[in-house]
This record gives C-alpha cells, sequence and structure tokens, in this order.
C-alpha cells in the first residue's frame, strides 16, 4: 500500500484524510466501488503500526437532521467531533460538539470557537439557546430569581412575612419554621436587602414586607 511506505519513509507518527469525500474520488474505480471496505483496511493498517489517523469529512445535511458521514463509517472512529455553521443575532458562526470518545465520559456541551492566528479558541457552552444544531438557534427565556440575593431559608422568611402582612420575631419564626439564630441571620438579609421594614412600635419590634426592593 503506498500510504503505508509514504509513513515509514518519512516516520509519519500522524496521517491526515483532508477529506474523506476527496480520498474516494482520489481512488481507482475498483476501490471505489468498495469504498468502505478500502478505507477500513488502510485504516486498520494505519493504526496497527500505530499511527495516529485524523479524517475530515465534509457532510451535506438538512439542518434538521445529524449526521456525521455519508458513508457509514463513524464505528471506524474512536473519536468523533462535530462542525458546523449557525446564525446567531444575523452572524454566521462556527460551532463544535464531541459526539464520540471512546471510552470516556467527554463532555456533551455545544460550543462555539473560532480559528484566529494564534490558534484554534473554543468558547463558552452555548447554554443560553435552544436548537443549536438547527443552523438557526433561539435564546432560551433566563429565569429572574423572584427575590435575587435572597437563598432558600431566607425568601422561607419573606414569604412568612408576606403571608402575616407584619409580625413580631416569634410570629415569624413559627411561621417561617426557623430557629431563633437563623430566624435572626434571615432577617437580617432581608432587611438589609429592602425586602422588609423593621420597626419599633408601642414596645415591641415587628417586621413589614415591602411590595419590591425599596429605591426601585
Amino acid at each position: 500500500m503506498e500510504v503505508l511506505r509514504a509513513v515509514e519513509q518519512v516516520g509519519a507518527k500522524r496521517v491526515t484524510i483532508d477529506s474523506l469525500s476527496g480520498f474516494e474520488l482520489a481512488l481507482a474505480p475498483t476501490f471505489r466501488d468498495d469504498f468502505r471496505e478500502s478505507l477500513f483496511r488502510m485504516v486498520g493498517a494505519l493504526t496497527a503500526t500505530g499511527v495516529t489517523v485524523l479524517m475530515t469529512v465534509e457532510v451535506l445535511e438538512a439542518y434538521d437532521e445529524l449526521r456525521f458521514s455519508p458513508h457509514a463509517v463513524s464505528f471506524l472512529a474512536d473519536d468523533i467531533i462535530l462542525q458546523r455553521y449557525i446564525e446567531i443575532e444575523g452572524q454566521l458562526r462556527k460551532v463544535l460538539a464531541v459526539i464520540k470518545m471512546r471510552r470516556s465520559n467527554h463532555s456533551k456541551d455545544l460550543r462555539a470557537y473560532e480559528i484566529t492566528s494564534p490558534g484554534l479558541v473554543v468558547g463558552e457552552a452555548l447554554r443560553e439557546y435552544r436548537g443549536i444544531i438547527t443552523g438557526v438557534p433561539e435564546p432560551l427565556e433566563i429565569r429572574r430569581p423572584a427575590y435575587p440575593g435572597l437563598t432558600v431559608q431566607e425568601i422561607a422568611v419573606l414569604q412568612a412575612l408576606i403571608d402575616l402582612k407584619e409580625g413580631p420575631v416569634e410570629a415569624v419564626a413559627q411561621a417561617a419554621g426557623l430557629p431563633g439564630p437563623d430566624l435572626a441571620r434571615a432577617l437580617d438579609r432581608v432587611v438589609s436587602l429592602d425586602y422588609a421594614i423593621k420597626v419599633a412600635e408601642k414596645g415591641r419590634t415587628v417586621y413589614r414586607p415591602v411590595g419590591r426592593p425599596l429605591g426601585t
């Protein structure tokens, strides 16, 4: 095989086939008729000598499909990386995802990437979009927390205040089901973030919720 001879001559450790479509066209007609078997034999022969084989393939497809090769040869690969173009906010962007990494619990994220002069730059996961593989993703509706800055325990205290409309520490503690020290810390936080006010009247201290943070 000419490829094996060339690998031996240069002492190559990696072989890149760019792309499988071009490689298929370069084969003699007799081999082209059984492309999968020819490729299987060649890849097997190369990897048996310790050579790493990198293959690229251009896939023509509708954006509502997800195919990795027109030749059904993905079983030959230990690792598969999907790259495609998508449109985001009127710009053509590149995204990639690891589809397969044999014997590895790999990342499932779809990430934007750019090819720059220093090299490949992979960005953050595109978790704020859905329908990315359709080519025209839509922004996800971002759910804002009902009470920004409050913990679950502090929200429970605020909800108790809302139900009571107002109350002293003892009533809030009973409604929220929190012991004294935890309740005191939660009340301080709720007041400091302007979700409630602390009022001294008639010789006692009561807490009242506000409809929204003061000053907004």
